[in-house]
């Protein structure tokens, strides 16, 4: 039964690993600000590696920043905050890049890799159950009971997020309620948007996503179970230019974009808070 587990392991990491290969091969052979022509017009293509939660928000702002600036093509690298600073440092290269928290945004700046940057937004967890609640969690106390429990992987912020709430809720409810909690994970996924889907699709009980995951798409396929504040974090986003071996105006012009008024308002549709 040991080597039964091992090897489901190392079939896992395998898995995950190859993945990752995939995804930079694939990105290498497309990133950074270059020129693409689409028909007889020649469009400056401009790359934003962003938090996978930011996936509705920032394709509503793409659209809008090219119709304004119908000379540009905007193309959006979506994954786990981890996942994308691992294709940056592996020499992906990329114009903007949307951290979903502070730790692989600081890193990245100390290893030269953003020229300029700021925190933006934050928001907040929830947890999420299927329509039909087959658990029957109805707060986070059932999260002990028998469950099939997922959550992005730890590295991921949403996951660490998830991870420190547990253990919050823990200092109240019960030592014991961590255990318990952790011991009903079924699944840990590569991001927020992919433990999302495991509740839509009814292959989880239970899952920790961000607020903003209740997108309308979402909504009518799930139940929210609210994290009290004490309990919950502050997860903040925090967006940088990265270093470019060409620097020019498209990129300060969509970084400026990004941070204006308009994209704010669009965040703020999608459950997104500016910090100001």
């Amino acid at each position: 039964m040991f080597d039964r587990y091992i090897r489901k392991k190392m079939k896992i990491r395998y898995i995950r690993i190859m993945s990752i290969i995939m995804s930079l091969l694939l990105i290498m052979l497309s990133g950074g600000c270059k020129s693409k022509q689409e028909g007889n017009v020649v469009k400056q293509e401009i790359t934003v590696f962003a938090a996978a939660s930011l996936t509705e928000s920032l394709q509503e702002i793409v659209k809008l920043f090219e119709k304004e600036n119908p000379e540009v093509k905007v193309k959006l690298n979506l994954d786990s905050t981890s996942r994308l600073r691992l294709q940056i440092e592996q020499g992906v290269e990329g114009d903007v890049f949307f951290s979903a928290n502070k730790t692989h945004y600081d890193a990245l700046k100390k290893e030269g890799y953003i020229t300029k940057g700021q925190a933006l937004l934050y928001n907040s967890m929830v947890v999420i159950v299927p329509k039909n609640n087959p658990a029957h969690i109805e707060k986070v106390e059932d999260l002990q009971n028998k469950c099939k429990l997922v959550l992005a992987l730890k590295e991921v912020p949403a996951g660490d997020y998830a991870r420190k709430i547990i253990h919050s809720l823990s200092g109240s409810i019960g030592a014991e309620f961590e255990k318990k909690v952790l011991n009903n994970i079924v699944s840990e996924e590569n991001n927020v948007k992919q433990v999302v889907n495991k509740v839509v699709m009814g292959e989880a009980d239970a899952a920790f996503v961000y607020s903003s995951d209740i997108t309308q798409s979402v909504k009518d396929k799930v139940k929210v179970v609210e994290i009290a504040p004490k309990y919950n974090v502050r997860a903040e986003y925090f967006i940088g230019k990265l270093k470019a071996k060409n620097e020019n105006q498209y990129i300060k012009k969509i970084y400026s974009f990004l941070i204006g008024e308009e994209a704010q308002n669009i965040f703020k549709k999608y459950g997104f808070n500016s910090i100001k």
